[in-house]
C-alpha cells in the first residue's frame, strides 16, 4: 500500500468528500487530490492529516501499513488525557476553522467567568 492509498482510505473510511476531508485535516483540497493522485506529501501536511484522523504520522507517510497504532496522547507537561479531554480535543479537531474561532472565543468568555481557583 503506497502513501496516496493510505490517505484515500482514510478519507474512504470517514466517508468524505475530498473537499470535506481537506477541511477536516486543515488541508486544501487541492493538495488532498494531488496527493491522492501520487503526489508526494509535505511534512506538514501529513502531521495534520495524522493529527485530525487519529493516526500515527508514519502511517500517512506510508512507513506503516496499520491505521490503528497510534501515538498515545500527551499533554505538553507529560500526562496523559482523561476520556473527557480526549472527547473534547476530537470534537474540536472536526469543526471548521470558523468553529473553531468561536470556541476559543466562548472559551475566553468562560474564563473571565470562571476564572481558575487555586483548588482546580
Amino acid at each position: 500500500m503506497n502513501t496516496i492509498n493510505n490517505i484515500r482510505n482514510l478519507r474512504y473510511n470517514l466517508n468524505m468528500t475530498q473537499s470535506a476531508f481537506a477541511e477536516y485535516c486543515d488541508v486544501s483540497i487541492i493538495s488532498i487530490s494531488r496527493y491522492e493522485a501520487g503526489e508526494s506529501i509535505s511534512r506538514r501536511n501529513a502531521e495534520k492529516i495524522a493529527h485530525a484522523c487519529h493516526v500515527s504520522i508514519d502511517y500517512v507517510l506510508n512507513r506503516q501499513t496499520d491505521p490503528s497504532l497510534q501515538e498515545e496522547k500527551q499533554t505538553p507537561s507529560g500526562t496523559l488525557l482523561s476520556e473527557d479531554e480526549n472527547s473534547l480535543i476530537e470534537d474540536y479537531r472536526r469543526i471548521s476553522q470558523r468553529g473553531k474561532f468561536h470556541v476559543r472565543k466562548l472559551l475566553n468568555e468562560i474564563m473571565i467567568l470562571y476564572p481558575v481557583s487555586e483548588n482546580s
